[in-house]
């Protein structure tokens, strides 16, 4: 295949060319092909290794990506996990001291029982006077104490009867401040 060129010479002031295209040589034409594959393979070479780079850096993001997913996952399997053993033994726990309440409120009822049974008196006597070697007081040793009729109980007045003496109190207050 030949080319032809235009040969242009723009620095004399007359046109001393011709028109017509120069006429190539098949070396120069093999030559000039060869220059431009050469040129082409260069860019293509380029380009690949630019993908090269992004295919590498993509790879590297989706391992990355993938890598952070497994993570998170392990680590909230093993918090689900430890929370369920948290779960269980507190559990565990809540049901013995359930179990140490109820002995507790059946000791704390057979007391009661016990204690109802020694507030009699019959056995109160009986205990001061066979265990602590207690006997009743003479006569001479018991003191009469008079008590007054009025006991020590005051009645407070009614709320409705307070509020009216404070009315008054202030109304009587405010009189004062008027004179």
């Amino acid at each position: 295949m030949t080319s032809y060129r235009r040969n242009y010479n723009y620095k004399t002031p007359y046109n001393t060319s011709s028109v017509a295209y120069d006429l190539q040589t098949e070396s120069e034409q093999r030559h000039e092909d060869f220059v431009r594959r050469n040129r082409q393979k260069k860019i293509r070479q380029k380009r690949l290794k630019k993908e090269e780079k992004k295919y590498f850096i993509t790879v590297a993001i989706h391992r990355f990506k993938l890598i952070f997913s497994i993570f998170i996952v392990v680590f909230g399997s093993f918090i689900f996990i430890n929370s369920g053993a948290q779960i269980t033994r507190q559990t565990r726990n809540n049901r013995i001291l359930n179990e140490k309440i109820i002995a507790l409120q059946n000791e704390n009822t057979a007391l009661k029982a016990e204690i109802s049974d020694k507030i009699d008196m019959d056995y109160i006597r009986e205990e001061a006077v066979n265990r602590l070697h207690m006997s009743e007081p003479q006569d001479y040793q018991v003191a009469y104490i008079e008590v007054p009729k009025q006991s020590y109980t005051i009645q407070y007045e009614t709320r409705e009867a307070a509020d009216e003496d404070e009315s008054f109190s202030i109304s009587a207050l405010m009189e004062l401040f008027k004179d």
